[in-house]
């Protein structure tokens, strides 16, 4: 794969990428020397690697490879990979099915069950019902104030009210120095998709909280000005301390274009998190970092934080969730 390629997938995907090509390399050292458990075990990586590049080019160039590696590694390889790829179609046709119901939750259920029999059969038909299901998630009847009704305020006066997709926040005062609003129900934090929009004039910080289990157990991506700028970061709250895995300044606007001339009167703050995985991007600026621990269901919240300056509440348009409660 051309290096110019690697460059132009987002970070996270050209990383699978280039680890999957590290395990095939690695597997075919191992085949050479006579290690086919090692090699067996190295090919398994690359193609569930494979998989999570979501690249049709980089799937049609390496699964044949890995295919014809397994198939030296192991004799018994072929009949192992028809065993599971049967039994995987056999439950993505009932997905199908569920899927044509509208029964998405249950089709997806048996979808995760398939793709981890046999990652090639059902990778694509599960992202497609997860978008179903994402589209249901945001749409206004099931939006912020699903998940923030009678949801309880933390380190502050009460006050603050979720609607469809908007939430207003009690500004923090100097004497609180942070609020928290936390949601009524946890999620679970193998995938969360969690979007708003921020007022650029606001005074005060504020960021998306989640896997929150108590005031000193929690994350938190978040945003907040500072000398007309604006800073972006994510951070682990841990018995009472910050750690922080990724930060940086939201890039100004290039000068004599349209958006520097009249700035956006907000700012787009988009989290992802998948599987301990966490996406944050900001204005502009894109966050990457690798939870330090295991993450556990936790509640969603908002965290604001106050700067210095005192302000008057803060109203978070376009909110859109997309997660799962544990069942």
């Amino acid at each position: 794969m051309p290096l110019l390629s690697l460059l132009l997938l987002p970070a996270a995907l050209a990383a699978q990428q280039t680890a999957a090509l590290a395990d095939l390399a690695g597997a075919e050292a191992a085949i050479a020397e006579k290690r086919p458990e090692e090699a067996a075990i190295l090919l398994r990586s690359a193609a569930r690697r494979v998989l999570l590049s979501e690249d049709q080019a980089v799937r049609a160039e390496l699964e044949p490879r890995i295919t014809a590696l397994r198939a030296k590694a192991d004799p018994a390889a072929k009949a192992a990979d028809e065993a599971c790829a049967e039994a995987a179609n056999a439950l993505a046709r009932v997905a199908a099915s569920y899927e044509e119901r509208g029964w998405l939750r249950s089709s997806r259920d048996l979808l995760v069950r398939a793709v981890a029999i046999a990652p090639a059969i059902a990778q694509d038909q599960l992202r497609r019902v997860r978008e179903k299901l994402q589209g249901q998630n945001i749409a206004p009847e099931a939006g912020a104030a699903t998940w923030f009704h009678n949801g309880e305020t933390l380190e502050g006066p009460d006050g603050w009210t979720a609607t469809a997709d908007a939430i207003t926040v009690v500004a923090p005062t100097a004497q609180q120095r942070v609020t928290r609003h936390i949601s009524s129900r946890r999620a679970d934090t193998d995938r969360i998709r969690w979007s708003c929009e921020v007022p650029r004039d606001s005074v005060h910080g504020i960021g998306l909280v989640f896997a929150y289990r108590h005031s000193q157990d929690f994350y938190v991506a978040m945003a907040r000005p500072s000398k007309g700028k604006w800073f972006g970061r994510i951070a682990r709250a841990i018995g009472g301390d910050y750690a922080y895995l990724a930060e940086g300044w939201l890039p100004e606007p290039a000068a004599n274009t349209p958006e520097a001339a009249t700035p956006s009167t907000t700012i787009a703050m988009r989290l992802q998190v998948d599987n301990g995985a966490i996406r944050f991007a900001c204005g502009g600026l894109e966050l990457t970092a690798k939870a330090p621990a295991p993450l556990r269901a936790g509640f969603l919240g908002l965290h604001t934080e106050h700067t210095g300056k005192d302000g008057p509440p803060m109203t978070l348009s376009a909110v859109a969730i997309d997660a799962e409660a544990p069942r």
